[in-house]
């Protein structure tokens, strides 16, 4: 599976047979802003993220906890973006604090190498990886929050402001259609900004639009396009 095709996953805590309160992965809700995969592709990731999860909860014995949580990441990374509800989820079933599960998150191995690659790629214009550079921003969201990443991002010395931040994201929730363009260096990555959070046919429809035009093109494209 590449990076286009991946899915964000949702966790979260649920009542089962018997009343026991179980951790379930599902896919966030669809609507007109959210890209929203095939069944297919539920049926296949989700049960497996399930698995990877059980496994991770079974591993963590008294250990280097973010040691496990990287493999966990590591293991989920090419079927799925994992963060929303991964650390309530986590400080249920390990029985911490939601402190402590968020600095168990943030120190792990993985989540140090997504923080350094934006770092890496944030000054410049053309990104090595622009699908991995929004999708990392993406997962951070997910896991800690708009406000917190942004607080992150600077005690790393990335500047980036939250209007920034909510346009990479917005674009990291789009089809794998108009990601497949801006890996390919068909549609500009600035200019998919300017896709409003509207259908899913209409922003494809528009970004095909913009195929290969500079960002001044591109905007002036999206300011006349048709609804």
């Amino acid at each position: 599976m590449n990076n286009q095709n991946r899915i964000a996953v949702e966790f979260a805590k649920m009542t089962v047979n018997g009343g026991k309160t179980e951790t379930v992965v599902a896919v966030p809700f669809n609507n007109v802003n959210r890209y929203f995969p095939d069944t297919a592709s539920i049926n296949k990731i989700v049960p497996e993220i399930e698995k990877d999860y059980k496994e991770f909860l079974k591993a963590v014995n008294g250990g280097n906890n973010s040691d496990q949580i990287t493999k966990f990441f590591e293991n989920t990374q090419k079927k799925a973006i994992v963060g929303l509800g991964f650390i309530n989820c986590l400080k249920t079933d390990l029985k911490i604090s939601n402190r402590e599960a968020f600095q168990m998150t943030l120190n792990s191995k993985y989540i140090s190498e997504i923080i350094a690659f934006i770092q890496d790629q944030f000054r410049k214009s053309k990104k090595d990886d622009p699908i991995k550079y929004i999708e990392s921003c993406h997962q951070l969201v997910d896991l800690f929050g708009f406000q917190d990443t942004i607080k992150i991002f600077k005690k790393s010395g990335i500047m980036m402001g939250n209007s920034t931040l909510q346009a990479l994201y917005k674009v990291s929730i789009m089809s794998p259609q108009i990601k497949e363009m801006i890996q390919k260096r068909e549609l500009l990555l600035t200019a998919a900004f300017e896709i409003p959070q509207i259908e899913e046919e209409k922003q494809i429809e528009m970004a095909q639009a913009m195929k290969n035009k500079n960002y001044s093109e591109a905007k002036k494209i999206a300011k006349h396009f048709q609804f």
